[in-house]
């Protein structure tokens, strides 16, 4: 029996829900990206954060947070290079508010959902 799903926590929706290729006379196909894809993004490729650090932000695992990235690189690859319309949409996502948290130790920093109420564990120095 598969594990029960988690909604994934994300901080911001997209400005924009639609990104089309420019000069296309035909109709353009479309490739959904998943609003937790675009927050797993966002994380990682524009925030900077590791792949531990992002996870604990959206409420998941390393691994799922991994799989989700993949899958929204591939997904913009395949736009970007094939000339797709990119619709953002969807999804089991939970907006919530964020919590700077600052490790003592480490002098490390990363965010979680303002709605965690429990002591959290350094990414870095899981201390």
């Amino acid at each position: 029996m598969p594990r029960p799903f988690k909604e994934r926590y994300i901080s911001s929706t997209p400005p924009a829900s639609v990104f089309q290729p420019e000069g296309l006379k035909r109709t353009v196909e479309q490739i959904q990206l998943k609003v937790d894809e675009y927050e797993a993004i966002r994380l990682a490729d524009l925030e900077g954060y590791e792949h531990g650090e992002s996870a604990v932000a959206m409420n998941i695992s390393r691994q799922t947070f991994g799989r989700i990235l993949e899958r929204a690189h591939a997904k913009i690859a395949d736009a970007l290079v094939n000339g797709k319309t990119i619709i953002i949409a969807g999804g089991p996502v939970l907006h919530t508010r964020r919590r700077h948290i600052h490790c003592r130790r480490c002098q490390h920093e990363w965010e979680v959902p303002q709605k965690e109420a429990k002591v959290f564990e350094c990414p870095r120095c899981q201390k």
